[in-house]
């Protein structure tokens, strides 16, 4: 029973929502296509959809350069990434499309929303609260814009919450509100098409992490000084900045419009902490470096099977094909030989591979 009521709070957790991608979606969601555990995806509740531009999915017979109209969008995409993502997630009730960065090179003026993901929160299922996080961006004395691109110096930044309204507004929603993202976690790796993809997988979570530590130390700083009712006021670390903190959250502030203690892991990012914390942050990097190690020796064994070629190579590439086509993990709707993994396998396997 109390695991029951403890699942309830798991799920529906309101900050809490569970990130994949638009493009996996609209692409299908085939299995073969993503590395997540997709039964822990049936019981998501609330789901965070990352994009770039979707301009081009939407609008697939689009001539280079002409207008996006809203009466040309190919419906039937709308209603498959619905349909989808519906059966990718049945316990989906809310769905975030989060615009933390679009890369298009679709240049709209954008008031609110951008056309291709207004398509898709106006046509969502009764079922679902559909809504978007935007970026918008703003010069000195301008007013908030949902630019693809800025190109002002220095601009300021926000998210902003849009919810669609049936009368074709929008409803701006608190800008209080807090989305917290949660990564889904990976599935069983089995085979040799689940060790490769492993490697992959891991190693972009332990990219992600190391990615942290900058704001993550910014705040451990931050709370060291005026955390828990203390007030101990403190100077910028940076040598030449002599602006003075007496208040929480200032430095962070600071740090943030200025990049100041900003730094790679691997170099002097945690000499601003106090020594009680620069050892805890060291040690949980040292980790990562670990993990690293233990993959790149992964890989390394995979690459020098494949490369001795001969029976070795084949019996990789049988035991390869065999996965990829009877593997219900690894399905998609075409031939092994044309399977984005074996293509990026070979890719990878080369010896002159440069990483691109």
């Amino acid at each position: 029973m109390l695991r029951i009521e403890s699942s309830k709070l798991f799920w529906g957790h309101p900050d809490a929502s569970f990130l994949m991608s638009g493009h996996w979606i609209i692409g299908g969601g085939h299995p073969g296509r993503t590395c997540l555990d997709l039964t822990f995806l049936a019981y998501v509740q609330n789901v965070e959809i990352e994009y770039s531009c979707l301009h081009y999915w939407l609008w697939p017979k689009q001539e280079a350069k002409a207008s996006f109209r809203l009466e040309d969008v190919q419906q039937d995409i709308v209603a498959g990434f619905w349909s989808t993502l519906k059966k990718r997630c049945p316990a989906a009730k809310r769905v975030v499309f989060n615009q933390n960065l679009m890369l298009c090179d679709v240049m709209e003026e954008v008031e609110k929303v951008p056309l291709c993901l207004e398509v898709l929160l106006r046509a969502s299922p009764k079922d679902i609260v559909a809504e978007a996080v935007i970026m918008q961006t703003r010069g000195e004395g301008e007013n908030w814009k949902t630019d693809l691109y800025s190109y002002r110096e220095k601009p300021q930044w926000r998210n902003v919450y849009f919810r669609p309204l049936g009368d074709g507004g929008w409803e701006y929603l608190d800008a209080t509100t807090r989305n917290n993202t949660v990564l889904v976690p990976g599935r069983l790796f089995r085979g040799l098409v689940g060790q490769f993809e492993k490697d992959s997988f891991v190693l972009d979570r332990i990219i992600f992490q190391e990615r942290a530590f900058w704001p993550l130390v910014i705040e451990a700083l931050d709370r060291h000084h005026f955390d828990n009712g203390k007030s101990n006021a403190f100077e910028c670390p940076k040598p030449e900045c002599s602006v003075r903190f007496t208040k929480a959250g200032e430095w962070t502030i600071h740090a943030a419009t200025t990049s100041h203690g900003c730094a790679r892991a691997g170099d002097d990012l945690f000499d601003i902490l106090p020594t009680e914390l620069r050892g805890v942050f060291k040690d949980r990097y040292n980790m990562l470096m670990i993990k690293r190690q233990e993959l790149s020796e992964v890989y390394t064994k995979i690459s020098k099977d494949w490369n001795e070629g001969g029976e070795k190579r084949k019996r990789m590439q049988q035991e390869i094909f065999q996965q990829l086509e009877n593997d219900p993990d690894w399905a998609t709707d075409e031939p092994a030989a044309d399977h984005r993994i074996w293509k990026n396998f070979t890719k990878v396997m080369d010896p002159t591979w440069n990483g691109q």
